[in-house]
Parts: C-alpha cells; sequence; structure tokens
C-alpha cells in the first residue's frame, strides 16, 4: 500500500529475458514508473524461481539497491510518517 502511494499511475515491469534449466527459472526484468514528484523511475531485477511439483516453491529478487536507496527510500519513509502522524 504504501509503495502504490509513492507512484503516479502504475509501476510496470517488462521481462527481457528468461532463462531455465533443471529446478530453476531466472528472468531478467526492467521496471518503469513515475514517482509522485513526477521523476521517472528505472530499476534492474533478476528473479530466480524453484520448482517443485509444476509449482513456485521458493522465489528471491535482486535489484539496483542504489535506485531504491535514493528514489524510492526517501518517498517511502515521507509516506510512513504522514500515515503515522
Amino acid at each position: 500500500k504504501v509503495l502504490s502511494s509513492i507512484f503516479s499511475g502504475t509501476l510496470t515491469y517488462n521481462i527481457v529475458a528468461l532463462t531455465a534449466e533443471e529446478d530453476r527459472v531466472v528472468a531478467e526484468v526492467q521496471s518503469h514508473g513515475t514517482l509522485v514528484t513526477g521523476e521517472p523511475f528505472n530499476n534492474a531485477h533478476v528473479f530466480v524461481f524453484r520448482i517443485r511439483d509444476g509449482r513456485i516453491a521458493a522465489a528471491s529478487e535482486f535489484m539496483n539497491q542504489l535506485a531504491v536507496r535514493e528514489k524510492i527510500a526517501p518517498l517511502m519513509q515521507a509516506a510512513m510518517t504522514k500515515a503515522t502522524s
């Protein structure tokens, strides 16, 4: 809920590449959105899925933490402060 409050519109994820081997699927993903400040936000992600019995048994996400720290964290902190006031 807090994350959606800092974006003007939708944060969109686009799959760049998928790799599957044995019980593992890796997805390279780019995210794009516009922050409530009007500033564009883009990030690179890697998702690693472990598959068991045809279903996702585990998932991990890795992303550019610098983009999150510089652009997302201050807005989330402000939104959380506002919500508790």
